[in-house]
């Protein structure tokens, strides 16, 4: 008859984590950093080659083309305003879209992040 504060006793005990890193595995930590890699390469690819429906003018007709990400963002910023200060308004728009990558990126980071406190066990736990 095993008691119930041996050390190999975690049915007793469902807060206590089983040793050698068991059940980081079964909680799966691995896996969600493996789903953010491949979803955040995914994301970086779909800005270096993917494309998006860019809307024309030309001799007063409307055309449809597909343009990669990369060169409507280049196109962008060379049509920017032309102010005495060139270099700071080239500086605010590239340093807006390098935000928007890296916040795009942490925030998928983040919904697949586990949560470290036990408000959800609490809740369950009737005992």
């Amino acid at each position: 008859m095993a008691e119930p504060s041996s050390p190999n006793s975690t049915a007793s005990d469902p807060k206590r984590v089983p040793p050698d890193g068991a059940g980081a595995v079964v909680s799966g930590k691995p896996v969600r950093l493996i789903v953010w890699g491949v979803l955040s390469i995914a994301f970086l690819g779909y800005l270096a080659f993917g494309t998006v429906g860019a809307r024309i003018w030309r001799f007063g007709q409307l055309q449809i083309e597909s343009r990669s990400i990369a060169s409507t963002w280049r196109v962008q910023g060379r049509n920017l305003p032309d102010v005495s200060h060139q270099w700071l308004i080239e500086s605010v728009f590239y340093g807006a879209i390098g935000v928007f990558v890296v916040c795009t990126i942490v925030g998928m980071r983040l919904l697949l992040a586990e949560s470290t406190d036990d408000r959800a066990r609490v809740g369950n736990d009737h005992s």
